[in-house]
């Protein structure tokens, strides 16, 4: 019976290490390095469940670091962000406030390296750009300045981490933006330079960041209402061939010609957002919504009133449903107000 049990225990330890003992061997930064390139490649083509579920593998082979949930926290906020959606919203805060814990736990050890305080400051400036899209300015200031010193703490720990930059661009070029009515204190000063530098630092050196980096500058072009640099760096950057149908790009892209006032190449360009959202499992109305009234606006101004009438008519039939979702609100209002400017100007014709 003895000899038995002991066999059962050799069976069970092979069995243990076999499962648990290769695991470990397989978490070898060259395993983590080719996941991570995997998830993003695959966020990016807009396969993002398989992303998900490429960066829960990291999760599992190194449960005691941000890095996998950091990833997982980032595809979702790349799903919300790009169709408009706050259905993953619960996943979002969960995996990125779970990548938060762990990286202020291990800072808090000591044990931390470069690369976990980037995870976790990459964290807390996810969490922080959201409470930005939500409109909660005061969280998302204080998140933001909390995500800096930690990334300023992970180049201090390693000078050579160049993803840092893009964390630290990001952060000087939109701190900038939004403190602008304050430039004139001595204290408050216009970085949006060096912001843009940092991004393009990052973009040429970084080890993960590059594409994102590409990604963060159309945003910033826009914002700078710089509309040929945004598309010409669509074009040239090489974002336009990795993919044409990225619904990132095409709302900037979209903004571009609105800016130029081309408005039947923002027509077609919204005409190919809309298709890529109604085609997506991971659109909840308020992406269409967004994207029709920019339809009806160039409608509008290429004295197309009926189109524009029957995209505003499109936009308020999803009014009920999205009530409850403030940007939307906004969209909506601007409809209803072509839609009056319409009235008003087949008024003033007959």
């Amino acid at each position: 019976m003895s000899t038995r049990k002991n066999s059962l225990v050799k069976i069970s330890l092979l069995l243990h290490f076999i499962l648990y003992g290769s695991a470990f061997a397989d978490s070898s930064p060259e395993l983590i390095d080719s996941l991570i390139y995997a998830g993003i490649e695959q966020v990016h083509r807009e396969k993002l469940p398989e992303a998900i579920e490429t960066f829960k593998q990291i999760a599992r082979l190194k449960p005691h670091n941000p890095v996998g949930y950091f990833y997982i926290g980032a595809a979702y906020r790349t799903i919300m962000y790009d169709y408009r959606s706050l259905a993953y919203q619960r996943e979002f805060e969960e995996y990125v406030q779970k990548a938060i814990d762990i990286g202020k736990n291990l800072t808090e050890s000591g044990k931390a390296t470069s690369e976990d305080y980037f995870y976790y400051a990459g964290a807390v400036g996810y969490l922080g750009v959201f409470k930005s899209d939500i409109g909660s300015w005061w969280s998302a200031f204080r998140l933001g300045l909390r995500a800096k010193g930690i990334m300023e703490e992970a180049l201090e720990m390693d000078s050579t981490n160049y993803d840092a930059y893009l964390g630290l661009g990001t952060y000087h070029y939109w701190r900038s933006v939004k403190t602008k009515i304050f430039w004139w204190l001595p204290f408050i000063r216009d970085d949006r330079a060096k912001g843009i530098a940092e991004i393009k630092l990052a973009i040429e050196k970084g080890k993960y960041s590059g594409r994102e980096g590409k990604y963060s500058l159309l945003r910033v072009y826009n914002e700078e209402q710089a509309y040929d640099t945004l598309l010409h760096y669509f074009q040239s950057s090489g974002l336009k061939d990795y993919n044409p149908d990225d619904p990132y790009s095409l709302w900037w892209v979209g903004l571009a010609y609105i800016g130029k006032g081309e408005w039947s190449k923002a027509t077609d360009n919204y005409r190919r957002l809309l298709r890529v959202l109604r085609n997506s499992s991971y659109s909840d109305g308020a992406g269409e919504v967004e994207c029709r009234y920019y339809l009806a606006q160039c409608y509008f101004e290429a004295n197309d009133y009926d189109s524009c009438l029957a995209e505003v008519a499109r936009v308020l039939s999803l009014k009920e449903r999205l009530k409850d979702r403030k940007l939307t609100k906004e969209f909506v209002n601007q409809a209803e107000k072509l839609k009056k400017a319409i009235r008003e100007k087949l008024k003033r014709q007959r």
